[in-house]
């Protein structure tokens, strides 16, 4: 077995993903040390030769998972061609399912012991949105909501909604900025993905609670953004090709809100990032148009005509637009008999969505002043 250093970098690969019966055309390693100060990856699997059916069954009885070298990247994605007959519904719940093992590590703390390893964990992810920024490619934001639409929901909303969540933010970039570079989409999927990493200092029960919080659980909750940027500080060091800076600023600032109402800064319009103004429409959607155990989904038409009376205030209007454009539902006609309460939170489940009858604001001043609507009285 051929051992590499730590300072290498290598990403997780799904193993249904993995050619079989064929010759592989990239190195498959495995991580031997759990100590994220002393990672050792060690090759178990040569690049050209023929991996059997029995190989890897024998590789899924020993490891947890596999890994390939960061170089050997473009290698690895030409190969997912050959998984023709392999949907893309089929290929996305392998993806998601593969980022949901890995930040049920970080919430669950599954083998862990404190933060012992929260680092590699959080590296781990890293990979996993470069393969969701993979099944991202196609700009209509409409046929990936169709897409995630169709897959099984996690019972843990937070893994699921986060995973969706950082498709949304990608794919909206790359709708109205087709030219960002690589790196500028996984810094927003990877910020996306954690904006709410705080909440693995908040208890199980509290963040998976789908009735309305109290004001001290709330409290609690609203401390998550902060928690989240002072963890993911403290364990993440690998900040080749990423904006780190953005990264922070989406934990930090995904529940500021375009008026200056959100926390935890009071932050308002273009004071608060790009990204973070990114997330937060992609939270909305996802929050009311994927199908929970607690909640029926809403239809796209809904969820844009819900977010419509949002703008301006939870979110920014005119990224609002270019969103709406970008799902295709330019035409859309409004509903005005409902709108979702102003302490609406995406982040949380909801037994019940907190819909109200919606009351358009009465206008202080008529188009016509008192003076010209006198003038037009004499004129008639």
């Amino acid at each position: 077995m051929k051992q590499v250093g730590s300072d290498s970098h290598f990403f997780s690969v799904p193993k249904e993903l993995i050619p079989v019966e064929k010759v592989v055309p990239y190195n498959i390693y495995i991580n031997s040390s759990a100590d994220d100060k002393r990672l050792r990856y060690v090759r178990i699997y040569p690049a050209g030769e023929v991996l059997t059916g029995a190989d890897l069954s024998s590789f899924e009885q020993k490891y947890v998972q596999l890994y390939v070298h960061e170089s050997e990247r473009d290698i690895y994605l030409d190969t997912l061609t050959d998984f023709s007959k392999v949907s893309r519904k089929e290929k996305m719940e392998v993806v998601k399912g593969n980022a949901i093992d890995h930040l049920s590590s970080i919430f669950l703390r599954k083998g862990l012991r404190d933060d012992e390893n929260l680092g590699h964990f959080i590296k781990e992810c890293r990979s996993s949105v470069e393969s969701l920024l993979e099944l991202t490619h196609c700009n209509d934001i409409g046929d990936i909501q169709k897409l995630i639409g169709n897959l099984s929901f996690h019972d843990f909303y937070t893994f699921d909604h986060s995973i969706n969540v950082s498709i949304y933010s990608m794919a909206f970039l790359k709708a109205i900025k087709p030219n960002t570079e690589r790196g500028k989409l996984i810094s927003l999927g990877l910020g996306s993905l954690f904006h709410d990493l705080g909440k693995i200092k908040v208890p199980t029960d509290l963040i998976n609670k789908a009735d309305k919080l109290s004001e001290e659980e709330f409290k609690l909750i609203k401390k998550h953004p902060e928690e989240g940027h002072d963890i993911f500080l403290k364990h993440f060091n690998d900040v080749k090709g990423l904006d780190v800076h953005g990264i922070k600023r989406i934990i930090l600032e995904h529940h500021e809100n375009f008026d200056g109402s959100g926390y935890p800064f009071g932050l308002a319009g273009e004071e608060i990032h790009l990204y973070a103004r990114i997330v937060a429409i992609a939270d909305f959607f996802d929050a009311v148009t994927t199908k929970r155990s607690y909640h029926k989904a809403m239809s796209a038409h809904v969820a844009i005509d819900l977010m419509k009376k949002a703008a301006g205030k939870k979110i920014d209007p005119k990224l609002f637009e270019l969103f709406k454009n970008a799902i295709n539902l330019v035409g859309t006609k409004e509903r005005d008999y409902l709108e979702l309460d102003e302490d609406f939170d995406p982040c949380q489940p909801q037994k019940v969505l907190p819909l109200k009858a919606f009351k358009p604001k009465k206008q202080k001043n008529d188009i016509f002043g008192k003076e010209d609507k006198e003038k037009v009285k004499k004129a008639a």
